[in-house]
């Protein structure tokens, strides 16, 4: 058993958000997971990455190039650098807080200048994924991985399944 080996894998939270998907969408088999977020510095992105394929999704990840690894813990995850690009047909979007504590050095100039980019909104998602359901392993940065109205709406927020599961 792998409990993780503390900065570069968290198989445990893996397994809870795989778990929340399961009970929502009845298999992993075939489903769009987009993580968005700092990729580079994330446990969770990368034991997700990992499990997810081996369940049978599509994992994308999106992020700015300076938290975007060079290479990806598994080969067949698709890597972009814009929601455009990265969003549509996403059944899940899962929102990965900035590791700013892993971070050598400032790697963002401003939260508000992530969110303008990155931040996942009910008008991105109805744009690029209208039927897609967020997640995030918490602790969630509200209005700088996602705005409120995205992490509190009772139909597209799978976020206190996700709290409620880890319990």
């Amino acid at each position: 058993i792998n409990g993780g080996d503390s900065w570069r894998e968290h198989p445990t939270q893996a397994l809870l958000d795989a778990l929340t998907m399961r009970q929502h969408f009845g298999s992993l088999e075939g489903l769009n997971v987009t993580i968005i977020g700092d990729i580079a510095h994330s446990r969770v992105a990368s034991s997700n990455m990992q499990l997810l394929t081996k369940l049978g999704a599509s994992v994308r990840v999106i992020a700015p190039d300076v938290l975007m690894p060079e290479e990806l813990v598994v080969d067949d995850v698709q890597k972009f650098s814009s929601l455009d690009e990265g969003l549509p047909g996403s059944d899940v979007v899962m929102t990965i807080r900035l590791q700013k504590e892993r971070m050598d050095t400032a790697l963002i100039g401003s939260d508000a200048s992530y969110f303008n980019e990155f931040g996942v909104t009910l008008k991105k998602l109805d744009q690029h994924c209208p039927k897609a359901v967020v997640m995030d392993p918490g602790p969630l940065v509200r209005n700088v991985q996602m705005e409120d109205s995205v992490a509190e709406d009772p139909h597209r927020s799978l976020i206190l399944k996700q709290v409620a599961n880890g319990i």
